[in-house]
């Protein structure tokens, strides 16, 4: 019964073996469970194929006890069938792995070769770019560096080959006097407190062979540090010369008495200089988008935006345009401009450049200039009627005093008619006086005169004369200045701007006279004192509280003839005679005036150089009433 056992154990481990072979590497070897069904389904075949050893074996006793003699015949096909079957099973499922697998060599040895080429490329990249690559693991071991690197920085390829330290290389370069007088050991130690805990640093050097290198260096994970140099000699020199043009060009733009500007294809301002926004009274961010019209023609007339825009609409250059500008205070200035289209390589329109200038200063001088020619031509022709009209009245007056004479025993009657013309003669002699005085054509005795004493006098004269209604106020600055001038013709123009300033106020004001020193440097821009010269002058100023004028009054006022008065009340010389004298003083005469604030006079007349006593009124003073 043991020998059998044994026969038995022995068919059991036979048969279990195959079993658990298969079992062992079906899940180990997924892709082969085909091929180890086949191999136990060929397996099982080739033990059914095996009777004979059976037979001649003492296991056949244990078979036959099992299944009896009678069935000793079915132990081959009782093999055969399911080793077949096992076989064919094992076909199917191990035939799709092999096609499979040899798809997946295929692909794999083309990703390979993707790869490969992908390698070549990105080296060869890295080979031929500008940039200087330099490549570290974490521990600073040179893994890559490229051709651009070796050459900006002078080095063999041996020294900065893979594998290499970044210590040996900048020992290399310090050696070579890359950095002065610096070693490379305190150059490595440097970089590593800059790199240290640095996501990335960026910074710029300059060779000492005059190349300039702009160095950036950055930590990529799973590689090391990345550093890329590029040498930026020419741009940095590009950028140079591009930064003096600028300046330059700030230069002259800040230095010119012109502005800059520039429009883009819808004539809309792109570009407008300090002193342009300065003149404007705008920012830069208020004339974005704003057309050229909007910004400097916005309170220009019709006429003056049709010439310019007819030169635009036509993209034609335009020169000297001039116009009117309202500032946004409300000023109006005067402006001209220049222009030029642009046009780009293709032809295309793409805006226009040009220049403007403030003329204003140089309109009011021309219409200055207009003026003092008018009233020059005005004034000879005046000062020749008056001379030849004061020797018929020289005439006149001698032949009334004659008639009075010759009748005043017969004819008693013809007095009272011959004073008429006797006064209605001096009347006019004292009109012939004022013409001359504005035709400068009349003597003047000057001297040196104390204003502070002598205004005194002329308060207390015209005071009288004014009125009740009007309240004189008089100023005088401490160590006030003597000034030269005919006494006699200074009270006469006191007188009249007194008068002038009684007419503004009929229902009453104050009046305030100030004095005041006054040094002229050079010439000036403000208003009517243009033509003031340069010199030491003291300013006699008369102020009312009146009505005050428009500015195309104040223009007119100091022409002869011209009042504001009604018929009968003025004869338009008053003023005329006080600018008269104070130009045949060597002094000048200003107004400053506006709707409804009044008005100053300001004469301007010289100082004295030696402080003489106080002159009296000089014979040249009329003895006739002022209008």
């Amino acid at each position: 019964m043991a020998y059998l056992n044994s026969e038995l154990l022995e068919l059991i481990i036979v048969a279990t073996l195959p079993i658990a072979l298969l079992y062992y590497f079906w899940e180990s070897v997924p892709r082969e469970k085909g091929l180890l069904i086949m191999t136990v389904g060929v397996s099982t075949i080739a033990f059914g194929a095996a009777g004979n050893y059976f037979i001649n074996t003492p296991l056949i006793s244990v078979m036959i006890e099992l299944l009896g003699e009678e069935n000793l015949g079915y132990i081959r096909p009782a093999f055969y069938f399911p080793g077949g079957i096992l076989t064919f099973i094992g076909i199917l499922g191990w035939f799709p792995t092999v096609v499979n697998y040899q798809e997946e060599i295929f692909l794999r040895k083309k990703a390979q070769s993707e790869v490969r080429d992908k390698n070549d490329l990105i080296a060869e990249v890295i080979e031929t770019s500008k940039q200087g690559i330099l490549l570290f693991d974490e521990n600073y071991v040179v893994q890559l560096t490229n051709k651009r690197f070796l050459e900006l920085l002078e080095i063999p390829e041996e020294i900065a080959k893979p594998g290499s330290t970044y210590r040996d290389l900048i020992q290399y370069v310090a050696e070579k006097g890359e950095y002065g007088d610096v070693d490379g050991e305190t150059v490595y130690q440097q970089f590593l407190e800059i790199i240290h805990g640095a996501p990335a640093v960026h910074f710029q050097r300059v060779r000492p062979n005059g190349v300039i290198l702009d160095i950036e260096a950055k930590w990529i994970p799973n590689m090391g540090l990345l550093s890329t140099y590029t040498d930026i000699t020419h741009q940095a020199s590009t950028e140079l010369e591009l930064s003096k043009s600028e300046e330059k060009f700030r230069d002259f733009s800040d230095s010119s008495s012109d502005w800059l500007w520039e429009l883009d294809e819808n004539l809309h301002f792109t570009y407008v200089s300090e002193l342009g926004l300065a003149k404007s009274g705008r920012n830069l961010n208020e004339i974005n988008n704003l057309s050229i019209r909007d910004l400097f023609f916005e309170g220009s007339t019709d006429d003056q935006w049709k010439v310019l825009a007819t030169h635009l609409n036509n993209r034609k250059p335009f020169k000297d345009i001039n116009y009117e500008y309202t500032h946004p205070n409300g000023k109006v200035l005067h402006f001209r401009t220049s222009g030029k289209p642009i046009f780009n390589k293709s032809g295309e329109f793409t805006g226009y450049r040009g220049t403007g200038s403030d003329i204003t200063g140089r309109k009011h001088f021309e219409e200055q200039l207009q003026n003092s020619q008018k009233m020059e031509a005005i004034g000879r022709l005046s000062g020749g009627i008056a001379h030849d009209f004061n020797n018929l009245l020289a005439i006149i007056l001698g032949n009334t005093e004659l008639l009075k004479e010759h009748f005043e025993e017969k004819y008693q009657e013809t007095i009272p008619m011959l004073n008429v013309i006797e006064r209605a003669s001096l009347r006019g002699a004292d009109l012939t006086q004022q013409i001359l005085a504005y035709s400068r054509k009349q003597k003047l005795r000057p001297s040196s005169i104390d204003l502070v004493t002598g205004m005194t006098s002329i308060v207390k004269l015209i005071g009288r004369s004014l009125g009740a209604e009007i309240d004189i106020h008089v100023h005088h600055v401490a160590d006030l200045w003597n000034v030269h001038c005919d006494l006699g013709q200074l009270e006469d123009a006191i007188i009249n701007l007194a008068n002038n300033a009684r007419d503004a106020m009929p229902k009453g004001g104050t009046i305030t006279i100030t004095t005041s020193n006054y040094a002229q440097v050079g010439t000036t821009e403000r208003g009517d004192e243009e033509t003031l010269q340069p010199g030491d002058y003291v300013v006699i100023s008369v102020k009312d509280t009146g009505h005050g004028m428009s500015p195309e009054t104040a223009r007119q006022v100091f022409e002869p003839f011209f009042t504001t008065k009604d018929v009968g009340k003025g004869t338009g010389l008053g003023l005329s005679m006080v600018f008269g004298f104070a130009k045949q003083s060597n002094g000048h005469i200003s107004i400053e005036s506006e709707l409804g604030t009044g008005t100053t006079v300001n004469l301007f007349l010289p100082r004295a150089e030696t402080p003489d006593l106080l002159s009296k009124p000089s014979p040249s003073k009329s003895n006739s009433s002022h209008p």
